[in-house]
């Protein structure tokens, strides 16, 4: 962690002292913004190997579109293939059903540490995924083979790559946690299937397999296309959105530097934004505003704050019957954390931080799904 740690500090620094033209504080803005993605990653691979030793990692299957996914993957993986320089190919080996039951977040997290890990050691030549729908005994399993050209590992160290923090090459600096692949593994075991490593060799790249199980697939269609179908979906999830909020949003944040950004993102897309302190404050511009016959049309609700928590501010507004979203802003990712939000009345969840497109992709759902006049205490 201290070596993109250094970079954001270090380039933070050298912005501050205001001596950087435009071409050096674009550079610098990128690499504080790569390394940052970077640490969060590492922070988000630690807090999941604490899960799944403490026993606490789940997975939530429902029906959903495999191409999708793997688009989603592929979008994010893609662009830094590409920029070293290596081929990037996503092959389709068999028919592919249209739906699939899992947890999507749980395959997508899969296919991101195998295609990452198979991008970070690979200096040149190539990586590919291969997609396939095979049986074994007697059970369909679905396969994804991710194979490349990098620098490989011994045979008698196939088994060190899914030990927690353990680096199989010495001759690199170390790239990353070494915990990816066990995370991986287990993620994959717990949607049915397994990890494993195929072949590897030092110079002669590396292969490996991920299975899970697709769920039934009784009456559910096989697509041959499914080139085209993930090139669209590819598309659609590196595409840019030109997000619009135009409506009212109260902010509630006690930390001034999140409240600041986070006014900056919601105004930057049209939203005109009210700011409270702390839960009392939020309450009272909340319930304020719906008498004045103006109602925010979201509320973004720190649980975490002085005089009035979050929490008990969510519930004082429920108990006075305010009926528009209340989205949860907080820091812990937990399942028990996001069912205490929903109990105390909250429409939905963001873990800090929080990225600008998912932001506006949840204040947009809710934005979209109200009403326009909320009858009880509307104001009408």
């Amino acid at each position: 962690m201290r070596t993109p740690m250094t970079s954001v500090l270090g380039y933070t620094e050298m912005l501050l002292d205001g001596q950087m033209d435009a071409t050096q504080t674009r550079e610098a803005l990128e690499s504080i913004y790569r390394n940052g993605k970077h640490l969060l990653g590492l922070i988000e691979d630690i807090l999941d190997l604490f899960k799944i030793q403490g026993g606490r990692m789940t997975c939530k299957p429902v029906t959903c579109s495999p191409h999708e996914v793997i688009a989603d993957a592929v979008s994010g993986i893609r662009p830094l293939a590409l920029n070293k320089g290596l081929s990037f190919d996503v092959r389709f080996a068999t028919a592919l059903p249209e739906t699939i039951r899992t947890d999507p977040k749980r395959l997508r997290q899969i296919l991101v540490n195998l295609l990452g890990n198979a991008v970070k050691y690979t200096d040149e030549g190539f990586v590919r995924l291969t997609v396939s729908l095979h049986e074994e005994s007697g059970a369909k399993r679905f396969c994804f083979d991710v194979e490349d050209s990098g620098i490989g590992i011994p045979e008698d160290r196939h088994s060190e790559v899914f030990e927690p923090f353990t680096q199989v090459n010495e001759e690199r600096m170390p790239e990353g946690t070494g915990i990816g692949l066990p995370i991986a593994r287990y993620l994959a075991r717990l949607l049915g299937g397994d990890l494993r490593i195929i072949a590897s060799a030092p110079g002669e790249g590396t292969h490996m397999r991920a299975t899970i199980d697709p769920g039934a697939l009784e009456n559910v269609p096989l697509v041959s296309d499914s080139a085209s179908r993930m090139a669209v979906r590819e598309e659609a999830a590196s595409a840019p959105d030109a997000a619009r909020l135009d409506g009212r949003i109260l902010l509630a944040e006690d930390a001034p530097d999140n409240r600041r950004i986070l006014t900056l993102l919601l105004e930057q897309a049209g939203a005109m934004v009210v700011t409270a302190q702390d839960g009392q404050e939020a309450v009272t511009k909340a319930l304020l505003a719906r008498e004045e016959g103006q109602p925010f049309d979201v509320i973004l609700m720190d649980l975490e704050m002085p005089v009035l928590s979050g929490k008990e501010a969510v519930q004082m507004l429920r108990e006075a019957e305010y009926e528009r979203p209340i989205i949860a802003l907080t820091a812990h990712a937990t399942d028990d954390h996001r069912k205490e939000c929903a109990q105390a009345g909250c429409d939905d969840f963001l873990t800090k931080p929080v990225t600008r497109d998912r932001l506006y992709g949840v204040i947009q759902t809710h934005m979209v799904r109200q009403p326009e006049a909320i009858g009880a205490g509307s104001g009408d």
